[in-house]
């Protein structure tokens, strides 16, 4: 705490720092094999039709299921298309766009996090990923959630944007915490750089499950996911 006089007033500026964190699960979406650059993912279902996204043969893909629990194994997710009217003036859904697991370095020098990340264009509705739920090490009472987000430089509309909540239980119940509610004006403040949201340390939350949906109607109002860390104190 520093204070600090001025002009006969006392200007207080106070610093909060987090101690460090350790992971418990994460993902930067690693294990998961990617196309080229241009390949496009093919749907399943009719173009504006709400449902789950199945993997194709070949990459990109839109699911990954994880290989086991351990702080080495990533965490795995899902995928899901909701229409949105009105949020395209041109279609609504989409047959063939870069949605999906990708390695691309056109907006960015690099990820937060490895070599890869979700990437998501041209929805002309809304992509829900929901990721696996995630367990707390019995008898740890402070944890928490992060992760990464990149949103294309450009002009967002009304209805284009993110909105991000978690899902958690505790020993008392359960609760569903927003972290992401981001759309138009918003967006393009913060658009062109890496973005990371957190939870901060939360007491008593026993699973948290991470669900990012991102709206988009133009492939330059692309959002880009990566780095998901659910963490607890080093010590």
């Amino acid at each position: 705490l520093k204070a600090t006089e001025l002009n006969n007033a006392v200007e207080f500026n106070v610093s909060f720092f987090l101690p460090p964190a350790r992971t418990i699960r994460t993902t930067s979406f690693e294990e998961i094999s990617v196309a080229e650059t241009e390949a496009v993912y093919v749907r399943n279902g009719d173009d504006n039709e709400t449902l789950n996204l199945l993997n194709n043969e070949n990459p990109p893909f839109v699911n990954f299921t994880s290989t086991g629990t351990s702080v080495d194994n990533e965490i795995g997710f899902s995928s899901e298309f909701v229409a949105v009217p009105e949020i395209s003036s041109s279609s609504l859904g989409f047959s063939e766009e870069r949605i999906g697991v990708y390695s691309l370095l056109e907006d960015y020098e690099a990820y937060p996090d490895g070599n890869q990340g979700f990437h998501m264009e041209d929805v002309d509705g809304m992509i829900r990923v929901t990721f696996e739920t995630v367990d707390i090490p019995e008898g740890q009472e402070k944890s928490g959630l992060s992760f990464n987000a990149f949103f294309g430089d450009t002009t967002w509309e009304a209805l284009d944007g993110m909105y991000a909540y978690v899902n958690v239980t505790t020993d008392s119940g359960s609760e569903v915490i927003e972290l992401v509610n981001l759309f138009d004006d918003d967006i393009e403040a913060i658009a062109g750089v890496w973005q990371e949201f957190n939870t901060g340390f939360l007491t008593g939350v026993r699973t948290y499950q991470l669900v990012i949906e991102g709206y988009n109607g133009a492939t330059s109002e692309s959002i880009d996911i990566d780095n998901v860390i659910i963490y607890e104190p080093e010590n």
